[in-house]
């Protein structure tokens, strides 16, 4: 009881510190300015769009916008290009909407779009490489692209808010703190790691834009965005896990949203280290953990059966996937020699060798809630099937990345796998053999060889079937343990209105939120 009095006390502290002392003030009356306070599920550091994934929260706050985008059913639809056509495998020609003004008043041009794009691949190594562009030119309002060969997959990255369209005729240097987009709110204050404030952009090309100011304040932790929506200190919670729905469910106050996300929860395991560069070792450990507990007692959500989540249509029905099966484990690495040849509990490497101890690395991160007592009991199941497991905490994913040659056998992931509606950049970013983002340090031929057939086939059926190849080859390789797939959960005060829920978390506040009641803006 004293260490949970302890923790809610820290967090109370937490949403004091975020918010003040702030007391809504609930008015009726309809010319007073409408005031929104919205807590998101991940802050970026500054503002500038190309810095790392923190365009995701400009397109989350109502600031940027791209060229296309999804709807909630994660069709791809028209946004700042009001069409487009495929002129053959490897040129598109994108129509820019006319009318459209940035939040300086400038009028938005198809050189300023292009310019945009170049920017962001200047800039961001992951925009280069996603975007494979040769070559773009403009005429017009008409911007034609062309990639390196056959691209199918260049529409739905071009939806990532990493190529969020900004003012690129004038200074940009300041675009860390108020960039110049196009979106229905433009930045009022940037105040890092406290709060953002947006207000109202009247010249917005969408139609006029609901609420007059939103602030987001920095509430990291899911738990204090969960109590500050209590306290109605925030009128919208983004991504509330489930154990913190209770006070909200059957509750007239709130409203709950919950829908099955894009995001998939695996475990890296490190292919070139000294335990799991042993095939039959990783195929073992894959049998050893129960999906079904960690889904339904720390994710919140369904247990994986391969890289996506079933809500994407990509034949997950059609995979045969490990099941939790201790003995089978046990069986699994008695045969292959990986036995406790000196009685101590822990088993060993093949012929004599090293006692496995495996290190877990757990980063402090908006996710912690999850990954740490699914870490527990992780390290007790494979504890069950005589594998030693260690934890390790850290800070980051930066201290993370950093420390995965030297200590990282295991460590968890949260990614947005199906974000772009295509399965490429997922398997791309995270499996491909060098890629930066392959912490496992997997390495396949074969599963190169497929994916390079998967970036140049265009058929949307042909790239669904590739997938399914390619998803099992990773579940029978035993490239890395996929554990579940998380509900995305938006919970908002009654007073909040039009609040649309997208399958993919990097949209939120839009033209049309609105509040049905008012409250004081500090």
């Amino acid at each position: 009881m004293k260490n949970r009095a302890t923790k809610t006390l820290m967090l109370l502290l937490a949403v004091i510190l975020a918010l003040g002392s702030l007391t809504p003030a609930l008015a009726e009356g309809s010319d007073a300015p409408k005031y929104l306070r919205v807590s998101l599920y991940s802050y970026p550091t500054d503002l500038e769009p190309t810095n790392g994934y923190y365009g995701w929260g400009l397109v989350r706050m109502g600031i940027g916008e791209t060229l296309v985008k999804f709807d909630p059913q994660l069709n791809m639809v028209p946004w700042l290009a009001e069409s487009w056509e495929q002129v053959d495998d490897e040129t598109w020609l994108f129509h820019i909407r006319e009318g459209v003004k940035f939040h300086n008043g400038n009028a938005m041009t198809a050189q300023n779009v292009m310019e945009t794009i170049q920017r962001s691949m200047d800039m961001n190594s992951r925009a280069a490489n996603i975007a494979n562009i040769k070559e773009m030119s403009v005429d017009g309002m008409d911007l034609t692209i062309v990639t390196n060969g056959p691209y199918a997959a260049l529409l739905p990255y071009l939806a990532e808010p990493l190529f969020t369209i900004v003012d690129t005729s004038i200074d940009t240097s300041d675009f860390a703190n108020k960039p110049i987009a196009t979106g229905p709110y433009k930045v009022e204050k940037f105040d890092q790691s406290v709060n953002t404030r947006v207000v109202k952009f009247d010249e917005y090309w969408g139609g006029e834009p609901q609420l007059d100011v939103i602030d987001y304040p920095y509430l990291q932790d899911a738990d204090a965005r969960a109590m500050a929506l209590q306290a109605q200190d925030i009128d919208v919670g983004q991504a509330l896990v489930n154990k913190d729905l209770g006070p909200f469910q059957n509750n007239d106050d709130y409203i709950v949203s919950s829908r099955p996300s894009t995001k998939t929860i695996f475990t890296f395991m490190n292919s070139a280290g000294e335990f799991l560069s042993n095939y039959d070792l990783r195929n073992a450990l894959a049998y050893a953990i129960d999906r079904e507990l960690y889904a339904v007692n720390f994710i919140g959500g369904s247990p994986a059966t391969g890289p996506y989540s079933d809500t994407m249509g990509w034949g997950n029905e059609n995979l045969k996937v490990p099941y939790f099966d201790p003995e089978y484990s046990m069986q699994l690495m008695d045969e292959a020699g990986i036995v406790d040849t000196d009685g101590d509990g822990w088993r060993e490497m093949p012929n004599g060798g090293k006692k496995i101890s495996l290190s877990l690395l757990v980063a402090g991160t908006s996710d912690i809630t999850i990954f740490k007592p699914m870490s527990e009991a992780m390290q007790a199941q494979l504890r069950n099937v005589g594998i030693e497991v260690v934890i390790n905490n850290v800070e980051s994913y930066t201290e993370a990345d950093a420390a995965k040659d030297n200590y990282l056998d295991l460590m968890y992931k949260h990614i947005n796998a199906g974000v772009n509606n295509d399965p490429q950049n997922f398997l791309d970013l995270y499996f491909y053999t060098g890629k930066q983002n392959n912490f496992g340090n997997y390495s396949n031929p074969e599963f190169d060889a497929m994916m390079d057939e998967l970036f140049v086939t265009m058929d949307r059926d042909d790239r669904i079937a590739l997938t399914q190849k390619l998803s099992q080859f990773l579940i029978d390789d035993a490239a890395g343990l996929f554990l579940g797939y998380p509900d995305y959960n938006i919970v908002t005060t009654s007073r909040v209105a039009n609040l649309t829920h997208y399958a993919v978390d990097w949209y939120c506040i839009d033209k049309d939120v609105t509040v049905t009641t008012v409250r004081d803006i500090p």
